[in-house]
């Protein structure tokens, strides 16, 4: 299969075929480590939690095949298929559709606010704890990569070491394990009390273990 020799990293997401109820994998490929097209079937296999072994990466919309590493692309979305044929599904909408909605607040009901989580949805509704919280973290040092995006539930945000390794085991193969976590401005973040649904942040890995203030997001 064809090789590459560009060392960067590339980042998608894929989807496991047919399934309407996984939505999908973020993956970071260090091209440095993974230069052949089997061990990435291997890994995307792994990854994804496939039930059979990976044998063709589709495009989600038409299902055009990629064959080489040289065809993945920065940011795009893939689906993982076995040995079936490609299923034709709403991938692209599976993670809106996926996210949990909150039945309207009764009128005339006062709802007591829950004691055990500050994180809130914002508005009318403030005292009911969300489901799920979406944030974006970008690599520290590296202003001009995208962030990652990354789907925090609510037993996840129980356990600090679990958002964090959650956010090292893909940006922390640009700069090393993940040790702290920093709002843009620069303010240390110890505790998932202080994640708020929809906020940026920045990762400081072992290789550049000092939090850089840089304009991060100024490729958009």
């Amino acid at each position: 299969m064809t090789g590459v020799t560009d060392s960067r990293a590339i980042r998608f997401k894929v989807y496991r075929n047919g399934d309407s109820h996984f939505t999908g994998k973020t993956i970071v490929l260090d091209r440095a480590k993974i230069r052949q097209w089997e061990p990435l079937l291997m890994d995307v296999t792994t990854r994804v939690g496939s039930a059979e072994f990976v044998r063709n990466i589709r495009t989600p919309t038409h299902g055009t095949k990629i064959k080489t590493l040289d065809q993945l692309q920065q940011g795009q979305e893939y689906v993982a298929v076995g040995n079936g044929g490609f299923k034709r599904l709403g991938y692209l909408d599976l993670e809106a559709t996926a996210i949990p909605r909150m039945n309207p607040r009764p009128r005339n009901l006062n709802v007591t606010p829950v004691t055990h989580s500050s994180i809130r949805c914002p508005g009318r509704i403030s005292s009911v704890p969300m489901e799920v919280v979406f944030i974006n973290v970008y690599a520290n040092g590296l202003q001009f990569d995208p962030p990652d995006r990354f789907k925090l539930k609510m037993w996840m945000l129980q356990d600090w070491r679990v958002v964090m390794n959650l956010i090292s085991d893909t940006v922390g193969l640009r700069i090393g394990a993940i040790t702290k976590l920093y709002t843009l401005n620069g303010k240390l973040v110890t505790s998932a009390e202080n994640i708020k649904s929809g906020d940026e942040y920045v990762a400081v890995g072992r290789q550049f273990p000092i939090f850089r203030q840089l304009q991060y997001g100024s490729h958009i």
